[in-house]
């Protein structure tokens, strides 16, 4: 199907984009200085509709830097009542598209009402909203990043009307990403919102609709991204039966050695070499090594050969533990794989993290089950990436699902992540099992266990019930190992904490209330307390 076939099929085929410029983010207070509208047809724009606009106040210095539009250039524009009649005409009955169009509707809608015209009643559509659930996987949801993203310039950015031409490209994109999705996914998506008035919830339930007149459950048409998904384990095996196994540490490090010959740009160090002999005699002798390592040194790459050496030759696993994401990352993704291909031995390493990283397939369907009670219309913007994410991860991670802000939406993920208490063996099985089980069971195998001080601490206070009996361990960014101790023996409890104890059972936010409601109504002495 093409694009315009599929445009045409979801009633799209016609839309406009829309960008605002303003002089603050209060509407009311602050004022319009720039309105862009694009009409697309058959995806493409034919027409636009760019002013400036008079805001009749001061425009402040971090706004003239952000968007260029000086007072001298808006002095001689038309007002905003003078501006609004024209828009109107222009945007018709189409369906408008923004990019976080929330915002331009505040102070579009103000307008309208302090100019009494009628409110509008067009279909919305926000692109934030669509490329944070069908791009979870990028790491950037401005417009810009976006932007960059499918291939448009970003030359022009935060002028309506570079950002509103691109807003309407990228939306078609989305739409083509959206329909490329198996029905079950858009059936998912749409039965966990359709409680609210989310924009961009229309297309979810046309695409549903089409879908099912074409009797097609795999997707309408082909994505055209590609979905880089990681792995919790990384996994090398030998082309050369393992022969460097039988070599020293000095050996790989020294003139001519398989680290040398196989790192692209090494750069031979003294001092590094030393570093990697002596973590070496430290794992093999079962003693403690404290050593500071300045910037260049390659730490990383020592103690991680010395470790993988040490663990082919004593069988004990090696624990490397950061207090940074980046560098778990870092070690991860980037130095094991570099380092086992170099020396050319079996592999097998393992990232782990705390519990309440991983998802709960378990809690995240409950919740679903009663979506439109405890679901807010934010908490349906915010978890559809996740209902996405899911049918795609392979570790159930959450930093993977980058358009899940989990600072943002804290409280929503304590209801789906893994518990303690929660996620049990006759629960989680019927969801194939767990994603933290299935990296936990993996750690027996394992030659290298990346993990963070959080989990490390918290592991040590308990008895060490995640990791194995033995290992060796280093503790890198070790600066940080007494704050994440410090953290692991408080418990925090504050006003939200009582706040979502007390939701969880009100009549209003889950089944378990009407349940609470009857028990209390059978006992005069309870329903007096």
């Amino acid at each position: 199907m093409k694009i315009s076939e599929l445009l045409d099929a979801l009633q799209l085929n016609r839309f406009i984009a829309l960008d605002l410029e303003t002089t603050g983010l209060t509407p009311g207070k602050d004022a319009i200085t720039e309105i862009s509208a694009y009409r697309f047809e058959q995806g493409l724009p034919v027409e636009e509709f760019t002013t400036l606009v008079n805001p009749q106040q001061k425009i402040p210095t971090e706004i003239i830097e952000l968007t260029g539009i000086t007072d001298e250039m808006v002095k001689s524009s038309p007002t905003i009542d003078e501006v609004l009649q024209p828009l109107m005409d222009f945007i018709g009955s189409l369906p408008l598209v923004g990019h976080m169009i929330k915002f331009d509707l505040s102070f579009l809608e103000q307008d309208l009402e302090n100019n009494q015209f009628t409110s509008i009643q067009n279909e919305i559509y926000d692109t934030l909203i669509l490329a944070r659930t069908f791009l979870f996987f990028h790491h950037e949801f401005n417009l810009g990043g976006i932007s960059e993203y499918f291939g448009y310039s970003s030359a022009g950015a935060h002028r309506a009307g570079a950002d509103t031409k691109n807003t309407g490209l990228i939306f078609v994109d989305l739409i083509h990403e959206a329909a490329s999705y198996p029905l079950h996914i858009i059936q998912k998506l749409y039965d966990a919102v359709k409680h609210t008035r989310l924009h961009g919830l229309a297309l979810l339930k046309d695409i549903i609709n089409l879908a099912v007149r074409a009797k097609e459950v795999n997707g309408l048409v082909p994505s055209n991204i590609e979905k880089k998904i990681k792995n919790f384990y990384y996994r090398h095996e030998s082309g050369s039966a393992n022969v460097n196994v039988e070599k020293s540490i000095n050996e790989w490090f020294g003139e001519g050695g398989v680290i040398p010959s196989n790192w692209k740009d090494y750069e031979s160090r003294k001092a590094q070499t030393e570093f990697a002999v002596d973590a070496y005699n430290t794992f093999n002798n079962g003693q403690i090594h404290l050593a500071e390592a300045g910037t260049g040194l390659g730490k990383s790459l020592a103690y991680l050969s010395a470790g993988l050496l040490n663990r082919k030759h004593t069988d004990i696993p090696l624990v490397v533990s950061t207090y940074t994401k980046n560098l778990q990352d870092q070690l991860f993704y980037k130095d094991l794989p570099a380092l086992s291909t170099a020396v050319d031995i079996d592999t097998y390493a393992i990232l782990l993290k705390g519990r309440h990283n991983y998802l709960c397939k378990t809690r995240l369907n409950r919740l679903l089950q009663n979506s439109a009670r405890v679901l807010s219309e934010k908490d349906c913007e915010d978890i559809l990436p996740i209902l996405v994410w899911v049918e795609f991860t392979k570790s159930g991670d959450v930093s993977e699902c980058n358009g899940f802000m989990l600072q943002r939406s804290g409280r929503l993920w304590s209801k789906i992540r893994s518990e303690s208490g929660y996620c049990t063996s006759s629960r989680c099985d019927r969801q194939e099992g767990c994603f933290l089980r299935k990296v936990r069971d993996a750690l027996g195998q394992a030659d290298i266990i990346v993990v963070n001080h959080a989990l490390l601490m918290s592991d040590t206070i308990q008895g060490n019930m995640t990791l194995p009996p033995t290992f060796c361990y280093v503790i890198d960014e070790g600066h940080n190992l007494e704050r994440a101790a410090r953290d692991q023996l408080i418990n925090r409890v504050g006003e939200r904490s009582f706040d979502d104890i007390f939701a969880f059972f009100s009549d209003q936010q889950v089944v378990i209330g009407d349940k609470l409601t009857a028990l209390l109504s059978e006992s005069e002495r309870l329903t007096s307390l």
